[in-house]
């Protein structure tokens, strides 16, 4: 995995003072409107974190920066989190599609990067169906955000054109379904040339669940099909559709959590698992590292001693201390060329908060 040019420049910059903030945020108004009061407590922090480190003079630039912040920030384009870094050459302002287990102000000598790499390494790609009757629409989505609708294979559907002709059969309500089958056919046939003909990623549906459970009746692969989400006529816009999708996507990463942690644990019979924050460092600067995989809310402030050697720390507080040393490992694998995990949970208490699968 690579790393993007915003982290690696974040990542590489160590100075004096260095601010991050970081906050989860809402995706939709009025909601959104609880972050402009969140952002202006944690630069009041900030402020106070900064003074508390450097004077008045000495940290002027940093200061004026954090004042002005409200004022730029337009809330209305939050996602999950959003994530400032300053300094006296920096000033990067980050929307995550992910939410962040680690709310607050971080001051040390390097910025608390972790939000960029979990964005880097959690991107998750599927495809969102709006089933009803009146028409079918699919669209391709990465994290929350549509990419773009899909206009081949038969999408976007029409309005069924299988109705009750008969009126004597109009309130036979197994004959009133064997003609949506047939339409739910035709899109499920339309759906799977999709899936063998680009990415073969999961679909969810949007939908009242009558059609959604029709629909996996009589479809050739049910395996392709995520889950369903119930259909909101007042809220069609593709932004709705999209959150709401996200909504079932976060719902249902527990699953791949699991999946993630049973194969560290096949590699712990191989001898490719180590667990000592401070191995797992020196694993990372040397290249081994194939996976990282993290607890969300781990979180270790250290110092180092020497090039190669961390100590641990009770606080972030301090010269030299940096807030959390995961950000720096997390950075180290990326960049060469190994890929980091974010779980919610790690249900093993021996890989449990923090694991690195090695190439050897």
């Amino acid at each position: 995995m690579k790393t993007s040019p915003l982290l690696e420049r974040l990542a590489k910059d160590s100075r004096d003072l260095c601010v991050t903030i970081s906050f989860n945020t809402h995706r939709t108004h009025p909601d959104s409107q609880q972050d402009a009061i969140a952002l202006k407590n944690y630069v009041s922090e900030a402020k106070q974190r900064v003074l508390a480190k450097k004077d008045k003079r000495e940290a002027a630039s940093i200061l004026e920066q954090l004042d002005k912040l409200p004022e730029q920030i337009n809330v209305r384009e939050n996602k999950e989190s959003l994530h400032i870094f300053l300094s006296d050459d920096t000033h990067e302002i980050f929307r995550s599609d992910w939410d962040t287990n680690q709310e607050g102000v971080h001051v040390s000598n390097s910025f608390a990067v972790r939000p960029l790499v979990k964005q880097l390494s959690r991107k998750v790609h599927y495809r969102i169906m709006v089933l009803s009757q009146s028409g079918v629409n699919l669209y391709d989505a990465e994290n929350g955000t549509i990419i773009e609708e899909i206009k081949e294979h038969g999408f976007p559907f029409g309005e069924n054109p299988f109705y009750v002709n008969n009126q004597p059969r109009a309130s036979d309500a197994g004959h009133v379904d064997d003609l949506l089958r047939e339409y739910l056919n035709r899109v499920d046939k339309g759906l799977n040339a999709v899936y063998n003909s680009r990415d073969k990623i999961p679909t969810v549906v949007i939908s009242v669940a009558d059609n959604y459970r029709l629909l996996l009746e009589v479809a050739d692969n049910p395996a392709i099909y995520w889950g369903d989400t119930a259909l909101d006529y007042n809220n069609s816009a593709e932004h709705h559709l999209a959150d709401q999708a996200w909504t079932f996507v976060n719902a249902h990463q527990e699953n791949q959590d699991e999946q993630v942690v049973a194969e560290l644990r096949e590699s712990v019979g191989q001898g490719k698992v180590i667990t000592d924050l401070q191995e797992i460092y020196q694993a990372a600067l040397d290249g081994r590292a194939a996976r990282l995989v993290i607890q969300e809310d781990f979180v270790q402030p250290a110092s180092f001693e020497g090039e190669r050697n961390l100590k641990l720390e009770e606080s972030g507080k301090g010269v030299g201390v940096i807030d959390d040393i995961t950000s720096v490992i997390a950075y180290e694998v990326l960049s060469k060329g190994g890929t980091c995990y974010f779980a919610k949970t790690i249900s093993d208490a021996e890989l449990s908060p923090i694991a690195l699968q090695v190439r050897y």
